[in-house]
C-alpha cells in the first residue's frame, strides 16, 4: 500500500462498476471510498491529460486526508463466461485464505476457464514445500472462498452453470519451465508475469506438457 503522490501528479477515479458499466464519472481523492476498487487516471505537468494505465487500485485506508491504494491488477483481467465476472485480485485472495487454512505453500498458480465438457474452472498450481495429500480438499476450500468474494460466481456454483474446480498438480520447477519458454518465444524476462487469472490465454496448452495431475473438487454447491 502507499499514499498517493498529490504533489506531483493530479487524480482522478473511476469506480470500476461504473467504467464497465459505461459510466465513467471521474472522482477526485476526497470522495474515495475505503474497500472499493477503483481505475486510476492522472495528469502530470509533463503534458499527460487523464492518462488510462488500465490500472484497478483499492483503497485500503488513510493518511492524513489523503487515500492509501494497494494495487490489485491489470483492468481487463475478468473471466466472465457464464457470468460470474471474476477478477484476479479474488482469485489471489481466495487462494491467500485457502492457504491459511490448509496450511500450504503455492509457489505458483492461475485458474484457467475451460469450456468442455462443461464450464468449470481449472486451478494450475505448483506448491512449494509439502503437496496436500488430497486436493480434493484443497479445490473445495478455493472454491469455497471464491464463493464468499464473489456473489456472482457463488450463483453460478449453486445453479450448476459451473461445474466443479478441478485442481492440476503441477511438478517441481513447472513455472520456471515455462518461464523460459516464455523467453524462447521473444518475451523479455523483465516482463514475465503469468497473471493469476487467465481468462484469454495459452498457459494451458504451454503447462499441459509438464505432465500433470488433475482431480475434481469435492462439489460444496
Amino acid at each position: 500500500r502507499q499514499a498517493l503522490s498529490i504533489r506531483s501528479h493530479f487524480f482522478e477515479f473511476v469506480a470500476v462498476e461504473d467504467w464497465e458499466s459505461g459510466n465513467k464519472k471521474a472522482l477526485l481523492c476526497h470522495e474515495l471510498e475505503v474497500g472499493r476498487e477503483y481505475y486510476i487516471l492522472f495528469t502530470t505537468s509533463g503534458g499527460l491529460y487523464r492518462y488510462h494505465i488500465n490500472d484497478i487500485v483499492k483503497v485500503v485506508g488513510w493518511y492524513n486526508r489523503t487515500p492509501l491504494i494497494e494495487f490489485l491488477h491489470k483492468g481487463g483481467n475478468i473471466s466472465s463466461f457464464t457470468g460470474e465476472k471474476l477478477t484476479e485480485s479474488q482469485v489471489t485472495d481466495a487462494m491467500l485464505a485457502a492457504q491459511k487454512e490448509l496450511n500450504f505453500k503455492a509457489r505458483f498458480f492461475t485458474l484457467i476457464p475451460v469450456f468442455r465438457p462443461e464450464p468449470h474452472y481449472e486451478l494450475y498450481l505448483e506448491f512449494d514445500g509439502p503437496a496436500i495429500s488430497d486436493e480434493t480438499l484443497l479445490a473445495s476450500a478455493f472454491d469455497r472462498h471464491l464463493s464468499r468474494l464473489n456473489i456472482e460466481y457463488e450463483a453460478k456454483r449453486e445453479s450448476h452453470r459451473l461445474a466443479d474446480i478441478k485442481v492440476v498438480r503441477l511438478p517441481a520447477d513447472s513455472y520456471e519451465r515455462l518461464r523460459k519458454e516464455l523467453v524462447g518465444q521473444g518475451v523479455p524476462d523483465a516482463q514475465i508475469k503469468v497473471s493469476h487469472l487467465n481468462p484469454k490465454s495459452q498457459i494451458r496448452q504451454m503447462i499441459e506438457e509438464f505432465g500433470a495431475t488433475a482431480v475434481s473438487a469435492m462439489g460444496s454447491h
